[in-house]
């Protein structure tokens, strides 16, 4: 009778560890390809060819999860590391760094976020630019982005209202852990108002860091992005314009103009044309033409390639070429 009743207590542990684990799941991406850069000066061509891996994506392993808390409430998690998967890891489980590590509390007010995550910039431009962040042809090959992720991030996601809505965020520091006052903190805040309705989209992101310097609370970087969708169906098409200060350093302004073309129900045509100048520079422009397609084999797997071709104050060009396979899980 003893076993029986250390029996049934041993199930009940389990299967209630395993019910509260339900909600967790595990989720990634691995992408691999060839790639292939060519740089063409007056004193002759350099190259570089081979596989890589994250040509699309960024090869990653995550785990997420939500809790019901009742009353709307609903606290939620995920754990994101990055995975290198074209040469031996050396550092790590999957080697490389950590990419997203947060922990969030939902409800009727919104999302309250706080830790490791992406910036309003970095999921803006992903939306809007048709080569994604990604491929050969991304506007990141010439836009000096500021931050990507960063750390110690406070963010807030507002409720959509009628398509209208805001993401906000504060870090005392972007890069490591908080030190003290004035002791090299990068401190930063973001602000992202949108709108999406039917096949409109309209975004403003405005991005600031200051960092702490010999005492001093100097401004370091100043990003702004204004762009915009619209899905006609067969065609997306899509413009940004962006600007990116640091004082007495640059001064650039950006615009890209993209076209995501659906030539079957599984594939599409990638169309991206993008500038860029620094007015503090005399004559510095760089410009980049591009081309891509995707093909999905199904909902989780698709190939892709790529070419782009850009160039700086005439001096020269330089050609990148990329063709791949993602799946996801």
């Amino acid at each position: 009778m003893l076993w029986k009743i250390i029996a049934l207590a041993v199930a009940g542990l389990v299967s209630g560890a395993a019910f509260a684990q339900s909600n967790v799941t595990v989720y990634g991406v691995v992408d691999i390809g060839y790639q292939s850069q060519s740089s063409h000066t007056k004193a002759g061509t350099n190259s570089l060819r081979g596989l890589n891996d994250g040509l699309q994506s960024g090869s990653r392993i995550g785990f997420r999860g939500t809790e019901d808390l009742g009353g709307g409430l609903k606290a939620s998690f995920v754990l994101e590391q990055e995975i290198i998967n074209d040469v031996q890891n050396t550092a790590g489980m999957f080697g490389g760094t950590n990419r997203q590590s947060y922990l969030a509390l939902s409800g009727n007010f919104g999302t309250a976020a706080f830790g490791h995550q992406y910036t309003p910039q970095f999921l803006m431009d992903a939306k809007l630019d048709p080569f994604g962040r990604g491929l050969s042809g991304s506007q990141a090959r010439i836009k000096r982005d500021i931050n990507n992720r960063v750390s110690n991030l406070a963010a807030y996601i507002s409720p959509n209202f009628n398509g209208f809505n805001v993401i906000a965020g504060y870090t005392m520091n972007a890069t490591a852990d908080e030190k003290v006052v004035n002791g090299g903190n990068n401190k930063t805040w973001a602000i992202n108002p949108n709108y999406s309705a039917g096949p409109l989209y309209v975004g403003l992101n405005i991005h600031q860091v200051k960092a702490d310097t010999a005492g001093a609370n100097n401004v370091a970087d100043k990003a702004m992005d204004l762009g915009a969708s619209y899905d006609l169906g067969m065609v997306k098409l899509a413009g940004e314009y962006s600007t990116r200060k640091q004082a007495n350093v640059d001064n650039r302004r950006y615009y890209m103009l993209g076209a995501t073309i659906r030539v079957s129900a599984v594939g599409n045509v990638l169309l991206s044309y993008n500038n860029g100048r620094d007015k503090l520079a005399a004559n510095t422009k760089e410009r980049q033409t591009a081309i891509g397609y995707t093909h999905a084999m199904s909902k989780r797997t698709n190939v892709y390639t790529s070419l782009a071709k850009r160039g700086q104050n005439y001096a020269g060009y330089k050609t990148e070429f990329d063709v791949g396979l993602r799946h996801s899980f």
